[in-house]
């Protein structure tokens, strides 16, 4: 079974923000900005509230739960800018490029303009299902992303199945993922 299908921003975007979030760093890195400035904040208010300034104690205890409350919202459009600029500046050569996925005996085959390569079913370390998209991690590190929209959903499937299949992998259900 042969696929054709081509991928722009947004499909990197998704891919870049589904693996942020699942990774152990990103989430302690944002976990640590996210309380270190409200807690300094209200350890300064209360050495503040011990020289008898309640207003600058208020002040610093206000700022520390407005930055507890906001900072999320401000962090995820901060990783969004970052990752847009970041696919722009590395992968605009590969958007609106055909791209095709091939599954054969031994492995599935990728084709692109510049390149194609052979993998073998024991490569594939896991596969996700975004609804959207369907990523299938390699043991090198490298990601197959397989836009739902841009292919043939039937076919999408199918493929998918026998990768799963031969590769002994599941599918991992991540249709409920959102970037938050």
């Amino acid at each position: 079974m042969r696929i054709r299908y081509s991928l722009d921003a947004t499909d990197y975007l998704k891919f870049q923000l589904f693996i942020a979030s699942r990774s152990r760093q990103v989430k302690r890195r944002r976990a640590f900005a996210r309380w270190f400035i409200p807690v300094l904040y209200i350890l300064v208010g209360v050495v503040i509230f011990g020289f008898d300034h309640l207003v600058a104690m208020i002040v610093f205890s206000a700022v520390a739960v407005l930055w507890a409350i906001f900072y999320p919202f401000y962090c995820r459009n901060r990783y969004v800018r970052y990752y847009r600029r970041f696919i722009e500046e590395h992968y605009s050569d590969n958007f609106n490029k055909d791209f095709f996925i091939e599954t054969r005996d031994d492995g599935f085959y990728l084709e692109a303009e510049e390149a194609n390569s052979n993998v073998k079913y024991s490569a594939v370390k896991n596969i996700f299902n975004l609804a959207s998209h369907y990523l299938i991690q390699l043991n090198p590190g490298t990601v197959v992303i397989l836009p739902v929209d841009k292919t043939e959903q039937d076919q999408l499937e199918a493929l998918i199945k026998e990768i799963s299949d031969q590769s002994k992998k599941i599918v991992l259900d991540c249709r409920k993922w959102k970037w938050k």
